[in-house]
Order: structure tokens, then C-alpha cells, then sequence
């Protein structure tokens, strides 16, 4: 598969317990999991807007479309910006997404899942201008992970995309850095890491992990996504370009 989702998925199964976001089963490539992801990314509910549904669905187009790095890389930050430069979705919005893709994903998702991911998606290296998740799908990390980009051409699903990315935005993935340590220290504030998550790094490494952070920021837009603002901006616009043009008048 495209960057060997199969392989790392099955290679990172048991690391699962410590990820703080939704708890996956292996349901997430089946027909229907497709379906309803898609059916997310797709749908006139302006409620899903918190999620960026149109960058998303670039992103899992990058599955059948076998990208370079690069074009991953700039198509997944795309995403996480879109994602984090967004409201937060409100808990009705999450029951409404829970609702369409839990069972056929195989998946548990609620309010905080999504509040705890978002976090992690959201770090940002502003060094690298590249958030933390994407710098460590592309950080050389082939040989432990068995992740590479452009070995073949086969096809992954959005479903083995989304836990590829929930998974490689957890410490357990990135690499010995600044991003690691923020990962990390978020991770504890979750309630879902601890130092033995880096021991990889070595000692000196993780005699630093509760260091201030450098360069690494959290990027997430806290206040909530409004449905409807972008719909209200469109009537006042074409007002104003009917008042400019003589037909009616705003006062």
C-alpha cells in the first residue's frame, strides 16, 4: 500500500492503549468505513465545517492518487491548518459524526477524543513551518516504522489514512525533537504517556522531556466553529454590491 499503511498499522497495533484519541478497532478499511467518511467530507451539513471537510477530502484522495512526499506532506499540513485555523465542532456536531462512522468503522468517538486529538494534530514545529504529525510521517523513520513514500502503487483508504495519522501524532512515532517533547507533554496533561513512551530517545533525551518548549507551538483556534457565519456574510455581501450599484439602499 501507499507509504505501507498495512505494515505500520499492524506494527503500531500495540501501541494503541497508549493513544489518547478514539479507540479503533480493524474494521477502519472496510467498504462501509469508506462510505461514511466520505459521506462526512461530502455533506451539505455546515455543521461539519469544524472538521474542514473539503482539505480532508484531499487528504484521502491521496490514496488512490500514489503522491510524492512532498505532495503529501504539503496536502496533510493544508489539512491540519484548515482543521486547527477553524472553531471546534460542538458535542452535537461530534454525536452527528460518532453517529455516521462509529459502527461501520469499528470505532468509539466522542467529545473528548476529538478535543484530545485536535491538540496533538494542532502542534505546530514553527522552525520547520510543518506541523508535528506530518514532520514525523517524513522524517526518515523508514527503518523503524517500515513507512516509506513512493515503494508502490497500490491504494489506502481513508480509513487506514485517519489511523495512520492518529497514531504517528502520538510520541510513540516522532522523532527524538521538539515535536516529541511537546506530544509528550500533552500526552501526560491527557493522561495517556510516560517517559518510558521516548526511552528510544535515550536518557538525555528524556531528561528533558518537561523542558520549556522551543519552536513547537499549539496552533488551535479555541473558540467554537459557527455554522452559519460564512452563510451570513454572503446576503450582506450582495447588499452592499446592490447599494453600490443604485438598486437598493442600506439605510
Amino acid at each position: 500500500m501507499m507509504m505501507k499503511f498495512s505494515f505500520f498499522v499492524l506494527q503500531a497495533a500495540a501501541a494503541l492503549t497508549a493513544v489518547t484519541a478514539a479507540s479503533i478497532r480493524r474494521d477502519n478499511s472496510s467498504s462501509s468505513c469508506t462510505s461514511a467518511l466520505q459521506s462526512i467530507v461530502t455533506s451539505s451539513d455546515p455543521s461539519f465545517g469544524c472538521l474542514a471537510p473539503s482539505a480532508l477530502k484531499e487528504v484521502f484522495a491521496l490514496g488512490t492518487s500514489n503522491p510524492s512526499a512532498a505532495e503529501f506532506e504539503s496536502t496533510l499540513n493544508n489539512w491540519f491548518t484548515d482543521f486547527c485555523g477553524v472553531g471546534t465542532c460542538t458535542s452535537d456536531t461530534i454525536d452527528k459524526l460518532s453517529a455516521t462512522v462509529d459502527t461501520p468503522c469499528g470505532i468509539e468517538f466522542n467529545m473528548t477524543d476529538y478535543t484530545q486529538l485536535r491538540e496533538l494534530l494542532c502542534l505546530k514545529d514553527t522552525a520547520a513551518n510543518t506541523f508535528c504529525t506530518a514532520e514525523t510521517l517524513f522524517s526518515g523513520n523508514d527503518t523503524d516504522t517500515g513507512m516509506s513514500v513512493n515503494t508502490t502503487n497500490s491504494t489506502a483508504d481513508p480509513g487506514e489514512i485517519l489511523f495512520t495519522i492518529l497514531l504517528v501524532s502520538t510520541p510513540f512515532f516522532t522523532p527524538c525533537n521538539e515535536c516529541a517533547k511537546a506530544q509528550y507533554q500533552l500526552s501526560v496533561q491527557q493522561g495517556g504517556a510516560d517517559t518510558s513512551t521516548l526511552d528510544h530517545c535515550g536518557a538525555n533525551f528524556t531528561a528533558t522531556l518537561n523542558s520549556t518548549l522551543v519552536g513547537v507551538k499549539q496552533v488551535a483556534v479555541t473558540s467554537e466553529f459557527k455554522a452559519n457565519a460564512a452563510r451570513a456574510l454572503a446576503p450582506t455581501a450582495g447588499l452592499l454590491l446592490l447599494s453600490m450599484a443604485g438598486f437598493v439602499s442600506l439605510v
